[in-house]
């Protein structure tokens, strides 16, 4: 997760999803039948674009993504109460 993060640029396109997605190529938890956490990151995702006014498949800057997450999750302090118990939760501050 780190090594995407670190990929990513102010002007590199991502495409929202609350599918599995590039992240999740390495994760222990994927598993042949799919994510063995699958709805715990079902939660995470939702909440997150809940929280950023934001839908699935919406395609923007990496920027602009970090800049809603800035503004209405840490800005306010909701990290912890949208998904402090996930144990990336130390890459993502970064985000």
């Amino acid at each position: 997760m780190g090594k995407v993060i670190e990929s990513l640029k102010a002007d590199s396109l991502i495409r929202l999803t609350d599918q599995s997605d590039v992240i999740c190529q390495k994760c222990p938890n994927l598993l042949q039948g799919g994510c063995k956490s699958r709805e715990k990151v079902r939660r995470y995702d939702e909440a997150v674009l809940n929280r950023i006014g934001l839908k699935p498949g919406i395609q923007i800057s990496y920027g602009e993504f970090q800049e809603h997450i800035e503004e209405h999750i840490m800005k306010p302090q909701k990290m912890k109460e949208i998904c402090g118990d996930c144990g990336w939760a130390k890459i993502c501050h970064g985000c």
